[in-house]
């Protein structure tokens, strides 16, 4: 009875355990979102911030890592590209080879025998009222239309089978003249294409010449 009294007594004597307020609860609960916002807030400044800074590096860098990029690219293409063929020159002649090719004078076979003619085969022909050796030409005018003369490129005049001395004269009007054998050449109105000898004996003083410059009279 008197264990039983003792425990009753305990019973009634025990502090029971504080129990929180209502308010106390809120604002403990109120302290702990206060303290979860601000984490968040600052989290969140700081991605901001991180995210300015990196725009304004990229901003600053990236014209740079751009240009650096197009020359890496262009570098490229050009080591890449195709290179420029060499020119063809197969086709291509120079002056030199041209009248190596084609000399002032040459021959040609026609009815009167082996005679002078130009790079186009056109008969030349001389005249009797020049005096060879002269320097001159006598056909001036009228006769310089109805003869023309063989104009020299240079002053010394390339051949092609012709055996007598090649020179050159001056004409008064200062075009040059191709001479064989000391006398003036020249073409006849007359003839119309390669192997014409029309102007052959016209006057009595017009001849063909013969590849040593010899006139050769029919």
């Amino acid at each position: 009875m008197g264990a039983l009294n003792h425990f009753r007594l305990y019973l009634v004597i025990s502090p029971r355990p504080p129990t929180p307020s209502t308010s106390a609860v809120r604002t403990t609960s109120s302290h702990l979102m206060q303290s979860h916002f601000i984490t968040l807030h600052f989290r969140s400044v700081y991605r901001e911030k991180e995210a300015i800074m990196n725009s304004r590096i990229w901003l600053k860098a990236g014209p740079v890592v751009g240009a650096v990029a197009l020359s890496i690219l262009a570098l490229t293409g050009c080591s890449q590209g195709t290179t420029t063929p060499a020119p063809d020159t197969s086709s291509s002649s120079s002056p030199t080879s041209d009248a190596a090719v084609k000399p002032a004078l040459a021959t040609a076979d026609s009815s009167l025998g082996k005679i002078v003619v130009d790079t186009a085969g056109m008969t030349l022909y001389v005249f009797d009222k020049d005096v060879a050796n002269s320097g001159t030409s006598t056909c001036e005018g009228e006769c310089l239309v109805k003869w023309p003369a063989v104009v020299a490129e240079s002053d010394t005049p390339t051949v092609d089978g012709v055996t007598g001395t090649v020179g050159v004269i001056t004409r008064t009007d200062g075009t040059k003249q191709v001479t064989l054998a000391g006398l003036p050449l020249y073409y006849w109105a007359g003839d119309s294409a390669a192997g014409d000898t029309t102007g052959e004996g016209v006057g009595g003083v017009w001849w063909v010449v013969a590849p040593n410059g010899d006139k050769i009279a029919s």
